[in-house]
């Protein structure tokens, strides 16, 4: 880092340097230099205040002031430090006069998205991180409009729930493709257990047609990060939900699909036996399913996998009008923490206010 009495506009291009540099972006939060990254982030704002960039590197300034801001107040929390609130307002301040100084221009999305994040999680505003949310999922952000998306589902931050308003975010996160990674394909996976269960929401299309769409995001991403392709994006998952859906429409049991996630899960960790995972709906379809189904899930020790796959036996059981099995599970659900098991148990209660439950 350049010294604090140099130039500021050299000093500001320095700091960015270092914000986005190994020292900050490839160490724990108890690891970086607190004192220095605090320095970079005071030669952003002063720089903002004493010159007038152009928008271009205007937003440059911005994004790396609020990236530093979120970076120094989630590792203060990380050594037991308070949060400078002082800080995160004037960050998200400069942001307001910002956007309010170009408010035409469409290429704030990774701004408003992490400035969503300080918000909600530092400021504890979830009303104000919708407001970035809302503002960067327009301008097609993924992370944004995913957030959009899983919340007007759940209605998360006193948002109206609004399925139909769900399926339309996910289906313009699946839009970008793999632009944002995964993001496309996470969404395109939500879209299709949406229209599974609520095949109303479109009358062009069916569940079914989603399954190539996610395989062919999956096929892109596995050409372009070959080093790395072990159940891309959650494939195993994809498949083992396939499998469900199928079994729960024709009542037949694809087992191809299941040797499938297997293996993807074997190949992503050598390691392990077959998953937990594989073994639940593998279990689901067979003759001693009830028998098994419930000891399988109360062994199942991590909270969001039990939620997961409990709701798959659960929607299996209804399908055989199994209510009392069904209503055991739900017991189950319910006991595990409501932000682990949320959007499963908003599922079963849209299914019930929809009288297909």
């Amino acid at each position: 880092m350049a010294a604090a009495e140099q130039n500021p506009f050299n000093d500001a291009k320095a700091a960015i340097e270092f914000i986005y540099g190994d020292e900050i972006q490839n160490r724990l939060y108890a690891e970086i230099d607190l004192d220095t990254l605090e320095h970079a982030a005071e030669v952003l704002n002063t720089a903002i205040d004493l010159y007038d960039y152009p928008t271009e590197n205007d937003l440059i300034h911005h994004q790396a002031l609020i990236h530093s801001t979120i970076i120094l107040n989630f590792a203060r929390i990380e050594v037991d430090q308070s949060v400078h609130l002082d800080q995160l307002e004037e960050a998200l301040e400069k942001v307001d006069a910002l956007l309010e100084k170009n408010p035409n221009i469409t290429d704030f999305g990774n701004l408003l998205f992490e400035s969503g994040h300080i918000a909600r999680f530092l400021l504890d505003d979830p009303r104000l991180g919708y407001k970035y949310w809302h503002l960067c999922a327009q301008q097609a952000h993924a992370g944004c409009m995913n957030i959009l998306a899983f919340n007007y589902f759940t209605g998360g931050y006193g948002i109206r729930q609004d399925i139909e308003k769900s399926y339309y975010w996910h289906n313009q996160t699946y839009l970008t493709g793999i632009n944002f990674h995964c993001a496309g394909v996470y969404s395109a996976r939500k879209a299709r257990g949406i229209l599974f269960l609520f095949p109303e929401l479109s009358e062009r299309k069916q569940w079914q047609d989603w399954t190539p769409e996610i395989m062919n995001l999956i096929e892109q991403l596995e050409e372009e990060y070959s080093d790395d392709n072990a159940n891309m994006c959650g494939k195993g998952q994809v498949l083992l939900h396939t499998y469900l859906y199928e079994l729960y429409e024709n009542n037949t049991r694809n087992l191809a699909l299941l040797k499938q996630a297997n293996d993807i899960f074997i190949a992503a960790e050598p390691n392990h036996e077959a998953s937990v995972e594989v073994a639940a709906f593998n279990l689901i379809g067979k003759p001693d399913f009830f028998e098994k189904s419930l000891g399988l899930l109360e062994s199942i020790q991590d909270p969001f996998t039990k939620c997961n796959i409990g709701f798959s036996h659960i929607l299996y059981a209804r399908a055989l009008k199994q209510t009392h099995h069904a209503d055991a599970i739900f017991s189950m659900m319910s006991a595990l923490d409501s932000e682990v098991c949320n959007e499963s148990l908003t599922t079963i209660e849209y299914l019930r206010t929809r009288g297909t439950w």
